[in-house]
């Protein structure tokens, strides 16, 4: 960033802290309006970030939306793919049995799209971005 508009923003800032204790805003005050400026530049980036990642994961498949009528909706844990598309990726739901042993259902379409049968043993790899690719052990 330029140096001169760096050095005319901290100009301003300070400007702005003058004008404050001037007008007799107390410290509390002053330090509320500083927190409050920089929360919402922080919540609106934050927004602003997590559309693009939602952008991006829509781009890439990673997206819990499905389309009717050309019209895409979110899905509360699957993603339902259009029917003239191969769908080559799953959101599916990690369930819990009365004992507490974790389990996901694979359904046929999976199955069928990974080549996996019965008692076929797999691997879980982690993506490292919260899904996990399934792939059958030779």
């Amino acid at each position: 960033m330029d140096k001169n508009y760096i050095k005319h923003s901290l100009e301003k800032v300070q400007e702005w802290i003058r004008d404050s204790i001037d007008a007799e805003a107390t410290p509390k005050e002053i330090y509320d309006a500083i927190v409050s400026a920089i929360t919402e530049d922080y919540d609106y980036h934050q927004r602003y970030a997590q559309k693009c990642k939602d952008l991006l994961d829509f781009l890439s498949g990673d997206y819990k939306f499905y389309r009717k009528n050309g019209v895409y909706f979110e899905d509360d844990g699957f993603w339902i793919p259009p029917q003239d598309e191969k769908q080559s990726k799953w959101i599916l739901p990690v369930e819990m049995d009365s004992s507490g042993e974790c389990y996901v259902n694979l359904p046929d379409d999976l199955l069928g799209a990974a080549n996996l049968k019965d008692n076929d043993k797999v691997e879980w790899v982690d993506n490292k971005n919260g899904t996990y690719t399934l792939r059958k052990v030779s």
